[in-house]
């Protein structure tokens, strides 16, 4: 019983994750856009089009 309540409580933290992002999503009208516009292997390009749209960039270095 008593392991039961935290798995519970971590399942329902999950769900209103979920439930937020896809809310932002619907809120930004980004729904469509989801994973669109990525660029892979080319830091300098993408630096240069981040500079151009003034938007953030999401570097990930493995």
């Amino acid at each position: 019983m008593h392991r039961s309540i935290p798995t519970l409580l971590c399942l329902m933290s999950f769900v209103s994750i979920l439930y937020a992002q896809e809310t932002l999503q619907q809120t930004l009208g980004d729904l469509n856009n989801i994973g669109q516009g990525w660029i892979y292997d080319d830091l300098d390009r993408a630096v240069a089009t981040a500079k151009a749209k003034n938007a953030p960039m999401f570097v990930l270095f493995r």
